[in-house]
């Protein structure tokens, strides 16, 4: 890579001084954060550096996407340099301060916590707006393509693959898969506060909306799920990990859920497969339920998380709605309340029939 003629692009001219002649040289000092056979992921102190091996198209693209994107007054990661040889082609960014994934950041404070998200959520519908008003159309808009930084208390794009004008089919017949990142929110809303975060989003009619949101994001998970089946039984690192004679479960923080408050069940092999792939079912619906920890196989056992004493039979609310969508039907004794008021799905049984 060194005896390559690299040719090179900034943002501006400081950047251009900040960098020096031979940005390349970054990736000799970088740390890999991220890889497959093409593309890999550096980070070298404040910098992430993209370098693909293959023609400089790709990058070149997301890098015309982001000029797009910063022309709307959208806030994105800073897009510093591109460039361009016969060895492929590198994209340097400068990382977000202190920032992770909305995904991630709402799961650790909202979900594993009985916190109240409201300003956060409100915080995060000036910038969604933005972005759903603007002229672009961004075809993966998601909540873990959006970095929030919590001490600045800032939201910032961080993909810009894809970013193009809008164009007719994209206002009309494209609009649901971006104004669709409210929902990704649903798994600890009730539908009342779904409604307003829908509102507040800009959404025309979000009773109509909703219902129409849980009818599509349920057919879509009916058909990946055979794909999502076989990755949590294969050992697919978004899902679970091999663990001696353990299939452990992993959080969506890609951690391994810790073995403790547990109770094992013993039964026939499709039995307690089923039940763990049920955890997998739910959490993929987004709906809170009682956690699966492991799954042996040769034990023929499923780890699950222990029944607190104070969790209570309760009513499903509001996700009877969101099983109707699934086509499942539940009872009272299915669903249990605990010592925060936060309602689960206890009964796994009633999903195991369906995965």
């Amino acid at each position: 890579m060194k005896n390559c003629n690299w040719n090179w692009r900034f943002a501006t001219p400081a950047i251009a001084a900040e960098l020096g002649d031979r940005p390349e040289l970054l990736l000799e000092a970088g740390r890999e954060v991220k890889s497959n056979p093409v593309r890999q992921v550096f980070r070298c102190g404040d910098y992430f550096l993209k370098y693909d091996r293959r023609s400089g198209r790709r990058l070149r693209s997301e890098w015309n996407c982001a000029q797009l994107i910063e022309r709307e007054g959208i806030q994105l990661v800073e897009h510093l340099a591109l460039g361009e040889s016969s060895a492929g082609s590198i994209l340097i960014t400068r990382a977000f301060p202190e920032a992770e994934a909305v995904s991630d950041y709402f799961y650790r404070t909202y979900i594993e916590q009985p916190g109240e998200p409201a300003v956060f959520l409100n915080n995060f519908v000036h910038f969604a707006r933005k972005v759903l008003e603007s002229r672009l159309y961004h075809p993966d808009f998601h909540i873990g393509n959006v970095l929030y930084s919590p001490g600045l208390n800032r939201f910032a794009l961080v993909d810009a693959q894809g970013v193009r004008k809008a164009g007719w089919f994209d206002r009309w017949f494209r609009r649901y898969s971006m104004e669709r990142i409210g929902m990704e929110f649903r798994f600890s809303r009730t539908r009342h506060q779904m409604l307003k975060l829908l509102a507040a989003l800009g959404i025309a009619d979000p009773e109509e909306f909703y219902a129409e949101a849980l009818v599509r994001e349920s057919a879509a998970l009916w058909h990946e799920w055979p794909r999502r089946r076989r990755q949590a039984l294969a050992g697919y690192p978004k899902f679970s990990v091999q663990d001696g004679s353990l299939l452990r479960t992993v959080d969506p923080l890609r951690r391994t859920v810790p073995l403790e408050n547990y109770e094992v069940l013993e039964g026939e092999s499709a039995l307690v497969e089923s039940l763990f792939l049920s955890h997998f079912f739910l959490q993929l619906a987004q709906i809170p339920h009682r956690r699966v920890l492991a799954l042996d196989r040769r034990n023929r056992q499923v780890y699950l998380e222990k029944i607190s004493s104070s969790t209570v039979p309760t009513a499903a609310a509001d996700y009877q709605e969101r099983l109707n969508a699934l086509d499942i039907h539940s009872e009272t004794r299915d669903w249990g309340k605990d010592e925060f008021g936060r309602i689960s799905l206890w009964n796994l049984d009633l999903i195991r029939l369906y995965v």
